[in-house]
């Protein structure tokens, strides 16, 4: 029946999902890699698709047991597993990068109450944009000669990317 799945179709790609998270964790403890988002689409996608054509291999040739999915719950794992690994992806620069909204709250919510002038303290060009430029770099978006930041081939095709999704969205070029 198309409107029951099996239970399993939800609960493998979300232990599959669990697992890419512990292996993610595991390697940004044991090196913080320059390509970070080549690192996490290797993580949350490539080795899910290794492993799951390994076992489609293992379960053709007899050597491991089918866990009785139809080829439509199959399908529906795969889906589940690539919307947690796009979900995560995407998301993950926020958790990476500094936002002064959580340092304002974190500020805050420790010493119980911060001026204004203290917090125009906490924050300089430095904290701010260093990091977001040094992520520039480091993933190939732009390059640096002499002092003068410029933007590469790639940096090009995701900025265009998003000018037109700003467009599309009726927002205005610049700005939030």
């Amino acid at each position: 029946n198309i409107f029951f799945m099996n239970l399993l179709a939800i609960v493998l790609p979300t232990l599959t999902f669990i697992l890419c998270l512990f292996i993610h964790a595991a390697l940004w403890r044991l090196k913080f890699p320059a390509k970070r988002a080549s690192a996490l689409f290797f993580i949350f996608v490539i080795l899910p698709l290794a492993a799951g054509a390994a076992c489609a291999l293992l379960i053709a040739s007899g050597f491991l047991a089918s866990p009785g999915l139809e080829p439509a719950e199959w399908f529906a794992a795969a889906l589940l597993q690539a919307a947690f690994a796009s979900a995560y992806i995407l998301t993950y620069p926020a958790f990476e990068a500094l936002s002064p909204s959580l340092v304002i709250v974190l500020l805050i919510g420790d010493s119980g109450g911060v001026s204004r002038k203290e917090l125009a303290g906490r924050f300089s060009d430095e904290t701010l944009f260093a990091p977001r430029i040094k992520d520039l770099l480091d993933s190939g978006l732009a390059k640096q000669s002499d002092g003068v930041l410029s933007i590469t081939a790639g940096g090009r095709l995701l900025a265009g990317f998003f000018a037109f999704m700003r467009s599309f969205l009726g927002l205005p070029r610049g700005g939030g």
